[in-house]
């Protein structure tokens, strides 16, 4: 049960440590785009500590049995709306926008290493958890850095989003849609039975 922290016993699963990093990046790429609440001395701290909930969080859900997944999934997007909105000057509907934003930017993050860490295995015959975490590094680095330089121009860092609820509606949907395409392959007869 304690490797799918990092090493999860199926190539095609994320190690959950590599999740809650995903997740931690996904909501600091938005700390660092949307204006903040005023916490100089203490938003370093605050960092770390939303850092080790996720990780912590991240690995007890690593230990639940599979018909977890799915509340699993709702409550780390529920500690990345808290994040977000503890550290953001922000209304709750703009909140809830970002944090889709956000766990899509981390499902997708998780995923792109994923993919790209299975076909190096499967091309070189070789696998190991040093190039498993090197292989996260550069695809998060790359991607993380490309979207903040993206996003940064697409939404104002000193004013609200004032997001209607048909929007909200909207994008909430389209977020839950993209999650459930890229994680079909998850899905089986006896999962859904469960």
């Amino acid at each position: 049960m304690f490797s799918a922290f990092l090493d999860p016993v199926k190539l095609q699963d994320t190690p959950r440590l590599f999740t809650a990093i995903a997740e931690f990046l996904a909501v600091f790429v938005y700390f660092n785009i949307y204006k903040k609440k005023h916490f100089e001395k203490t938003y370093a701290f605050l960092c770390v500590g939303i850092f080790a909930i996720q990780v912590v969080f991240q690995f007890i859900a690593g230990l639940l049995p599979i018909g977890f997944w799915i509340p699993s999934m709702v409550i780390a997007v529920l500690i990345m709306y808290m994040a977000l909105y503890t550290v953001l000057d922000i209304k709750p509907k703009d909140c809830a926008v970002i944090t889709t934003h956000a766990f899509v930017l981390a499902e997708f993050a998780a995923s792109l290493y994923k993919q790209l860490y299975v076909w190096n295995v499967r091309i070189s015959g070789y696998e190991s958890f040093l190039q498993s975490f090197i292989s996260m590094i550069i695809v998060y680095s790359v991607t993380y850095i490309i979207y903040y330089r993206f996003e940064k121009g697409n939404i104002a860092p000193n004013r609200n989003l004032n997001v209607s609820r048909k929007e909200l509606i909207s994008v909430v949907a389209t977020g839950v849609g993209a999650f459930i395409m890229s994680n079909i392959s998850f899905i089986n007869f006896k999962f859904l039975c469960f």
